[in-house]
């Protein structure tokens, strides 16, 4: 037999067939190994997308938990009664802790060239309020103006920029949301927020949320000053009622208590009133009322409050005036009455009156309202009963019992 047809003592087509069946393996092994590759790979990126589907659903659900949390405390914060100025600052720290923002802004409107300019901020150098600047036609900003819409730089043009710059000549401010506050329909600033750290797609309403409720604040406060200031004249004659006055005295004399210092309190009428309306008739009554008035709010201190009392009476608080500081201002006034004349329609010469009154001082003449006031009505009454056109001071009398002028 042929020696060739023998490897090593086995025959050469044992040996081809057995390395024809060892290639086989390899390749079946090989498809195997790539078939287990792939589903690896498939595996890994199942598990990355449930990974990151999972992720995006816990940091949801702390978002949705956060806003559960803090929106309640916003909401009662600003349906308070505050005053319009507190609230700005409110909106503006808590929106840089609810959106995460490196910097928070409420912007005003300039009438001289329409930009807006910052008014109260969170993250701003102390030193730049009321010296940024943002345009009112450019950006997110102009944007919002223009369409009294919240605007994110989401609804910005790929050409268009997301940055406002600054008048001052300092660095340019990323902005993520715009929203315009409006009150009455009319936009009263801007709440601006930059380098929000959370996804700004998903924010939208939250914007608008705190943008509407920062209007309706400032809506109420507003409303609620007009009220309230229209509750505290007296229609007549322009000065403070009788309950403003009452409950700004009280407040004065907690204050003089606090701090030690003198306070004190005018009460005059006009004399023989009764006399010119029955003389004149009631409107000439009403004329006098207002020149009296008149008289004495331009000749009062701005610290100090003037009030119509009730019929043709007054008061005047006086806050850090002693007794001899409140008497010198009272006669003063009473000569400043006597020589202005009211005109009336139908008299050929300015009708003159006079007023009498009596003052007294916390603490010496009583420590409460109606301590005080009643001191006060008991000078006014001596002043009357010595001849009218009189101050007199509560509880001074000579050695012989007669008042000290």
């Amino acid at each position: 037999m042929d020696s060739r047809l023998f490897y090593f003592g086995i025959p050469s087509g044992i040996v081809l067939i057995l390395s024809i069946g060892f290639l086989f393996v390899v390749i079946y092994q090989q498809k195997s190994k790539n078939r287990y590759t792939e589903k690896v790979k498939l595996l890994q990126s199942q598990y990355k997308d449930i990974s990151h589907s999972f992720k995006a659903s816990q940091e949801e659900l702390a978002r949705k938990k956060e806003i559960a949390e803090s929106v309640p405390g916003i909401v009662r914060r600003l349906t308070e009664n505050l005053p319009e100025s507190a609230i700005p600052p409110i909106v503006v720290r808590f929106a840089k802790e609810f959106f995460h923002a490196s910097r928070v802004g409420y912007f005003v409107g300039q009438e001289e060239t329409g930009d807006y300019t910052l008014r109260d901020g969170a993250g701003f150098p102390p030193d730049l309020m009321g010296r940024i600047r943002l345009p009112n036609d450019e950006g997110i900003l102009g944007t919002a103006v223009r369409k009294k819409m919240v605007a994110s730089r989401e609804d910005l043009a790929p050409t268009e920029t997301r940055s406002a710059g600054s008048s001052s000549g300092h660095a340019r401010m990323e902005l993520d949301f715009v929203a315009p506050i409006t009150v009455i329909s009319v936009t009263r600033g801007v709440l601006v927020l930059g380098g929000c750290g959370v996804d700004i797609a998903h924010e939208r309403q939250n914007v608008a949320m705190l943008a509407d409720l920062f209007g309706a604040a400032l809506q109420n406060a507003i409303t609620g000053k007009l009220l309230e200031t229209s509750a505290s004249l007296d229609d007549l004659t322009g000065l403070f009622s009788r309950r403003h006055f009452t409950l700004w005295f009280e407040t004065e004399i907690r204050r003089a208590r606090n701090y030690l210092t003198p306070l004190s309190i005018f009460l005059f009428d006009i004399d023989h009133f009764k006399k010119v309306n029955d003389t004149c008739g009631h409107h000439a009554g009403d004329l006098v009322l207002r020149k009296v008035a008149e008289v004495a709010r331009k000749n009062t201190r701005s610290s100090d409050l003037v009030s119509r009392y009730g019929g043709e009476e007054f008061t005047v608080v006086m806050t850090s005036a002693n007794k001899e500081q409140a008497l010198s201002y009272a006669n003063l006034l009473r000569e400043k009455v006597a020589a202005t004349g009211t005109k009336i329609p139908g008299l050929d010469k300015p009708l003159r009156v006079t007023i009498s009154g009596g003052v007294a001082t916390f603490p010496g003449d009583g420590e409460t309202t109606s301590e005080l006031l009643k001191a006060a009505d008991q000078a006014l009454y001596r002043a009357k009963s010595d001849g009218r056109n009189k101050i007199f001071p509560a509880n001074s009398v000579g050695l012989d019992g007669s008042p000290i002028m």
